[in-house]
């Protein structure tokens, strides 16, 4: 996969509006193989397992390569006037999906989405808002009929509030969206072999977050979410369901201490809880049970250098994250350190 991104921003005045427009350009080019392989093999004992008995796979089904080329500019204005504060972006995105030997399969997408938002500067650090936003997702492939695929498309409504009061180091934001995912591939029900692109997912949420510092060294961040993802329009025995893996219920909770070693500052210890609530398998029936994680850090800052060492799932507990309605089920991240380096220009 091969990313690239490039911005430029100026910032200006026209009487008494003020200006930051942001203009970029981004390309991405992603390539996928997939091989599949069976063989036999006996039964296994996984409490005393003997491994080696099975024969290799003799034939492997070589699926067709595909090449996704994108690339998109946009172009963003923020503008700002006494206590109002409005965005407007629009952006314009060109894709191509290729797959190899089969021609038919061709795809060349083209969609302008935009986005806009209005925020209040009001009294007291209060800050009410409202964004609306559009996507767009090449996805490539073709139906039994040739007829390539089209981008799913998506649309977000969201209103919210934030608070920063003056002179404290503490903030408070919540937020209400409303998000709908459409062209999603269903089964037709002329052919069960066959997508159509009836689809669409519902999502519908609330997001709370509190920070701020219980003494000079020590700072702390609670922050909770509720999400409703639900299959709003399908052709399959799915329509009104959960979508997998996605628990209605969010949250989490984090502490960062700041200290000295030796006269040496810059030093942080930080730990906290993740809660993620039951979740579903996309057909309501099986229920992926809830699990608390526990992560940790401690890093150093020295002028443009930082080095932490990270630590997720702390405890090193073993947990599933989804089951799939065709009844395979996913485990979760193990105890996993992370150690990083970086230098800030």
């Amino acid at each position: 996969m091969l990313l690239l991104d490039n911005q430029a921003e100026a910032k200006f005045k026209t009487g008494e509006f003020e200006h930051t427009v942001l203009i970029g350009a981004d390309f991405q080019r992603n390539e996928t193989t997939q091989a599949r392989g069976n063989g036999t093999a006996g039964a296994l004992d996984v409490y005393a397992p003997v491994y080696g008995n099975y024969t290799p796979p003799t034939v492997i089904a070589r699926q067709p390569g595909v090449l996704q080329k994108q690339a998109g500019i946009y172009v963003q204005d923020q503008v700002k006037y006494g206590r109002w504060v409005g965005l407007l972006g629009l952006r314009h995105d060109k894709a191509t999906t290729d797959t190899e030997g089969r021609p038919a399969a061709a795809a060349d997408d083209k969609a302008n989405t935009k986005r806009a938002g209005l925020v209040y500067l009001a009294d007291d650090g209060w800050a009410p808002y409202l964004s609306y936003a559009e996507s767009f997702l090449p996805l490539g492939g073709v139906d039994l009929n040739n007829t390539p695929f089209k981008p799913q498309r998506g649309k977000q409504w969201e209103a919210g509030v934030k608070w920063e009061p003056v002179g404290q180091r503490t903030s408070f934001m919540a937020a209400v969206y409303d998000l709908r995912d459409t062209n999603r591939k269903t089964t037709d029900p002329a052919n069960p072999l066959n997508s159509v692109q009836l689809g669409e997912v519902h999502v519908k949420g609330l997001e709370l977050e509190y920070k701020g510092s219980i003494a000079r060294d020590w700072d702390w961040i609670a922050s909770y979410a509720y999400t409703d993802a639900r299959v709003s329009r399908s052709n399959g025995s799915d329509l009104g369901k959960r979508i997998s893996g996605v628990p209605r219920h969010t949250a989490s909770a984090w502490v960062t201490h700041r200290f000295s070693i030796g006269g040496v500052s810059g030093f942080s210890v930080g730990g906290g809880l993740r809660y993620l609530g039951p979740s579903y398998d996309g057909t309501d029936n099986n229920r992926v049970p809830s699990v608390t994680l526990v992560d940790a850090m401690l890093a150093w800052d020295g002028g443009p250098w930082r080095v932490a060492l990270n630590a997720s799932n702390l405890t090193d507990k073993v947990q599933i994250t989804t089951c799939l309605a065709r009844g395979d089920c996913f485990y979760g991240q193990r105890r996993t350190l992370s150690a990083t380096a970086s230098y800030r220009f």
